[in-house]
């Protein structure tokens, strides 16, 4: 690993240090719960507090921890594998690790009741009750959209010596794309599919929160990680013989980006209401 290299880890290194100091002092479990239970709209009461902190505790944890694995090992995994590597942390990595962490916070909680009584909730779960539509079409739109570029960077006419290369196959990204989009769809439903034991009216409360809350986190990590996708077969296009592409392409590399970050800082923290109806719910020994 050369001298630059070793100067942008260090420096990543010592960022991700600075903000764990100032998290740490500056975090508040009773602030943190109060907003979180007021997007959310669940009344925080005696019974479901501690699951409510518990969650926010473990999961601020999980996706911290997995997003910094995911932008700082990367490179140490491929410089171990290729030496004559000068690979960057990666901030693919960082949005990937962020999108583990969310779905390991969601299936982290205990939902056990005290007892011997088992309880099953009769009620379906589903998506469009806990994610607003613009997410879940928004997913694989964008989705499809990316591929669909990486798809026509292959067979656009390019000048002889382009200005721009990729590093890795266009129909890689391709793939990619259509599977990111399946692949957070299929862990949104998996935390759906969880059992929900409990029976007391502010605890399902809470647990469909906890729940929205981490499918919101899938989706807006999960939809910028597809915008950052598109980034390159857009400037692929744009370096094309075709002028529409020429002038229009650039432009959607620019609004990729730009939504990217808007993806992960606005909508995997959205006040959402559950919109499920009141829970059956049948007892047993």
């Amino acid at each position: 690993m050369g001298y630059v290299e070793l100067v942008a880890v260090g420096i990543g290194f010592g960022l991700v240090a600075l903000a764990v100091v100032v998290r740490a002092l500056r975090y508040d479990i009773d602030r943190d719960a109060r907003s979180w239970a007021s997007a959310y709209g669940v009344r925080l009461t005696d019974a479901n507090s501690e699951f409510v902190r518990g969650y926010l505790r473990t999961g601020r944890r999980l996706r911290f921890v997995c997003s910094v694995a995911g932008f700082l090992l990367p490179p140490l995994v491929v410089h171990a594998v290729d030496p004559n590597s000068h690979s960057g942390p990666s901030f693919g990595g960082l949005i990937a690790g962020y999108m583990i962490g969310s779905l390991w916070a969601g299936l982290s909680p205990a939902r056990s009741t005290p007892g011997a009584t088992r309880a099953a909730t009769l009620a379906p779960r589903r998506l469009e009750d806990y994610l607003p539509g613009r997410l879940r079409w928004g997913l694989w739109v964008i989705g499809g959209l990316t591929s669909a570029m990486a798809v026509a960077g292959t067979v656009v006419e390019r000048p002889e010596y382009p200005s721009v290369t990729v590093s890795g196959s266009l129909m890689w990204i391709a793939g990619m794309a259509i599977a990111v989009a399946a692949a957070v769809e299929a862990a949104q439903r998996w935390i759906l599919r969880r059992p929900q034991p409990f029976v007391a009216p502010d605890l399902v409360e809470a647990d469909d929160a906890v729940r929205s809350s981490s499918i919101h986190a899938l989706a807006g990590s999960g939809i910028c990680c597809l915008l950052l996708l598109a980034i390159a077969p857009a400037l692929v296009l744009a370096d094309s013989r075709v002028q529409l592409l020429r002038w229009t392409m650039p432009w959607v590399a620019l609004a990729s980006l730009l939504g990217a970050g808007i993806a992960v800082r606005y909508y995997v923290y959205r006040a959402w209401r559950v919109r499920r109806p009141g829970p059956r719910v049948a007892v047993g020994g």
